[in-house]
């Protein structure tokens, strides 16, 4: 008896083998078309935040900050999450940050639709924080909108 081995060997030529695309969970940010206004958002003050056209339009100036809080309900520690938000408009010379779910950063004003992962950490607490910062005497203003968070699964 004669013993034989084969061996197959196949390839693909001029395909790359694809990644599959993330799924998502459900939207957790209530009104982040602004399609209501203001509400579901916490707001710093009435005089800084308005709500033009479906937006939100963020306005520091040299004393005053201005920002707008969600806090976002039936997240889990650990877990990944995706927020995504446009930047429409910007004419500030001061800071701008998100704050609260993960952690503090400062953000570029360039205009831009922004897309951010992150893995949530229950120490950052819940409240997602959009916040033009005006404590190093700058001023202008932001205008945001379609803001969406939805768990990465």
């Amino acid at each position: 008896m004669i013993a034989a081995s084969i061996s197959i060997a196949t390839f693909s030529l001029g395909k790359q083998p694809t990644e599959t695309p993330p799924s998502f969970g459900d939207e957790m940010v209530v009104n982040g078309d602004f399609s209501s206004a203001g509400d579901d958002w916490q707001e710093s003050s009435q005089f800084v935040v308005s709500y033009p056209s479906g937006t939100c339009r963020l306005a520091a100036s040299s004393t005053i900050d201005a920002s707008i809080t969600q806090g976002i309900n039936g997240l889990e520690h650990g877990s990944d999450y995706q927020l995504k938000f446009d930047l429409v408009t910007s004419d500030a010379n001061t800071d701008f940050l998100l704050e609260g779910l993960f952690g503090s950063q400062v953000l570029s004003k360039q205009v831009n639709a922004y897309t951010f992962n992150y893995t949530y950490d229950q120490t950052n607490g819940n409240d997602l924080i959009f916040k033009l910062d005006a404590s190093f005497g700058g001023s202008g203003s932001v205008t945001i909108d379609n803001i969406s968070l939805k768990k990465i699964t």
